[in-house]
């Protein structure tokens, strides 16, 4: 079970009143929906939504809290979203994950997030969430370098995002390179000039770009002149700690001055003021948490292992040692307690 007090901080003093920010949720299918726990529907998602209803409601969309709440999911192959009994003022945002880039240009959305997209449109509720189609969370920098930095086949993806806005009726879209980080000044600059020329396409549409800590402290990164072309920046503030780590660690800290990590930078609190710092405003930050346990699979196991010694280290030389992770749902989480 997620826990959302704290002691002397509240998570939402913190976003809400210290910066000012937004808050986002990951994922709609691993919060309770069918009331395991005993402590209603969807517990972490109505939590949040009542700690930050506002009073001013949003003019476009009437929502009953005009405080950014950004809902996001990703679904299996074959998997759609039941919307049935979930109540759309929650979120003020619907992010849908994800359509690939491609490397010769452009992006593709598969069968499963376009019945998924069919789905929110057939939602039967007064009012909605603005609907976010998620781009590009599982391409490699290598398939981003391709694609940006030629201006032709930039192009070809700034238009082939701008169709399927149109065709499929988004309200924006999410810029997520977030499996790995631009790796150069010119990967940077490929990004920046390619989120400048989205904007220019959809100029009525939200754009969102979703960051890791990785791509976040990257020296490349012009935090400034990006943020000219960008409504809001999603702070992935729960992929400090990744599976290939050598040592085991908090995967994601909320304050800086927490007993449980070294680097006061690598929290959710640094994270956030270190944006700030970079000329951001707080307006345009979210800050992303998940509502899934995170699993690791570990193999060539051996019994003379503790808890703090290296975990992929033999000989000087580095062994993988833990496979890929996964996800795993509030439910399930209560299930094994």
């Amino acid at each position: 079970m997620i826990v959302l007090n704290f002691p002397q901080k509240t998570i939402f003093a913190f976003l809400a009143i210290l910066l000012g920010l937004g808050i986002g949720l990951s994922s709609l299918f691993s919060d309770d929906r069918t009331n395991i726990d005993g402590q209603g529907e969807y517990l972490l998602h109505t939590t949040i939504s009542n700690e930050f209803e506002s009073k001013i409601r949003r003019q476009k969309r009437d929502l009953k809290g005009s405080c950014t709440r950004m809902c996001s999911f990703q679904p299996r192959e074959g998997e759609k979203f039941n919307y049935t009994n979930f109540e759309s003022y929650w979120c003020s945002h619907m992010i849908i994950l994800a359509a690939d880039i491609l490397s010769v240009g452009g992006v593709k959305l598969s069968p499963t997030v376009i019945d998924n997209i069919e789905a929110f449109h057939k939602w039967n509720v007064k009012t909605k969430p603005l609907l976010i189609l998620s781009i590009g969370d599982m391409q490699q920098k290598g398939i981003w370098r391709v694609s940006l930095q030629h201006l032709m086949r930039r192009t070809i993806t700034v238009r082939s995002i701008q169709q399927a806005v149109n065709q499929y009726d988004l309200d924006g879209v999410d810029i997520s390179w977030t499996l790995s980080s631009p790796g150069t000044v010119w990967d940077a600059d490929y990004l920046e000039q390619f989120l400048a020329e989205l904007r220019l396409a959809i100029p009525n549409k939200q754009l969102i770009v979703s960051v890791t800590p990785q791509f976040s402290y990257n020296s490349h990164i012009k935090a400034e002149s990006i943020g000219q072309s960008v409504d809001y920046f999603l702070l992935q503030g729960y992929k400090f700690h990744a599976y290939n780590h050598l040592f085991t660690g908090h995967h994601s800290p909320l304050f800086n001055s927490s007993e449980l990590i070294d680097d006061p930078k690598l929290t959710i609190e640094g994270l956030s003021y270190d944006w700030v710092s970079r000329g951001i405003p707080s307006s345009k930050l979210i800050v992303g948490f998940s509502a899934e346990g995170l699993t690791m699979f570990f193999h060539n196991v051996r019994d003379n292992n503790v808890i703090g010694t290296p975990a992929n280290i033999m000989r000087n030389y580095q062994v993988q040692r833990a496979g890929n992770p996964g996800a795993i749902s509030q439910a399930e989480v209560s299930f094994f307690l």
